[in-house]
């Protein structure tokens, strides 16, 4: 199980896969091994989405024969589904708003 300093570094990481940003690492590709926190891991799948930002990776540690162990992977459903609530909620609060996305 990732410790809360993996998961840190993982988050950060995500990041890095923007050219501009100032820590870019070209290296970070799927199917890359990155060390995170000390430990091995490996990059199962990114998602960048360059119409609003959206950068994100799954990520699995790997097992003492160097697979990725997805046994282990999690993730938080609650993160997304608060998210869809709070644009809910400025939606039905604030009408007349309007999306400043040019993809939408």
């Amino acid at each position: 199980m990732a410790t809360e300093k993996e998961y840190n570094e993982a988050s950060d990481m995500v990041y890095w896969l923007d050219s501009k940003h100032e820590n870019y690492d070209p290296s970070i590709t799927e199917g890359s091994f990155q060390n995170i926190g000390g430990h091995k891991y490996q990059i199962l799948k990114i998602k960048t989405e360059p119409s609003n930002g959206m950068q994100a990776m799954a990520i699995a540690s790997l097992d003492s024969n160097g697979y990725p162990d997805t046994t282990q992977l999690g993730w938080c459903p609650g993160q997304a589904d608060s998210a869809q609530e709070f644009v809910d909620w400025i939606e039905l609060t604030y009408p007349f708003v309007r999306s400043t996305c040019t993809s939408n």
